[in-house]
């Protein structure tokens, strides 16, 4: 099951961080997402949508160590890019899951970013960003490019 990483207070917005699994289980699950983020670029399911229709966002990156600079350009815009259209949705109360194939490092990037972006008013860093979605979902943000691109923060 995909984990609740945060709930906006205003709007009751949800951002979820899930896997492959849980983009399968879409079809058959009582959840409700408004939009789910494919960012695994060896996974772009479009088939398993058909029963339970809903928005797509493809942000297909590798999640790779040692990127070169032009690919860690790239993968920081995508990550920037998918987080303003994330919280589009949040501020409207609805509910994103954010997923890759193992619900680890590409989704954990674009939650790092939603969440640096949408809870200014609460002063959260990179850090503090990071930590919430290790303690939610164990195990996530272990690569360490990922973990450098967010500690860039967002331009804005």
């Amino acid at each position: 099951m995909a984990d609740l990483i945060y709930v906006d207070p205003a709007t009751k917005g949800a951002i979820y961080q899930g896997g492959k699994t849980d983009v399968e289980a879409i079809e058959t699950d009582a959840y409700h997402y408004d939009l789910v983020v494919l960012a695994a670029n060896n996974f772009q399911p479009k088939h398993l949508f058909t029963q339970n229709p809903v928005q797509l966002l493809h942000i297909p990156f590798d999640d790779a160590i040692h990127l070169s600079e032009s690919d860690r350009i790239t993968i920081r815009k995508y990550a920037l890019d998918a987080s303003l259209i994330v919280l589009s949705f949040i501020h409207k109360g609805k509910s994103v899951l954010i997923s890759c194939n193992a619900g680890k490092n590409r989704s954990g990037l674009i939650t790092a970013f939603c969440l640096m972006r949408c809870c200014k008013r609460c002063n959260w860093d990179a850090s503090e960003a990071i930590k919430l979605i290790q303690e939610k979902r164990p195990e996530s943000l272990t690569n360490p490019d990922f973990i450098d691109i967010i500690m860039e923060g967002p331009d804005d």
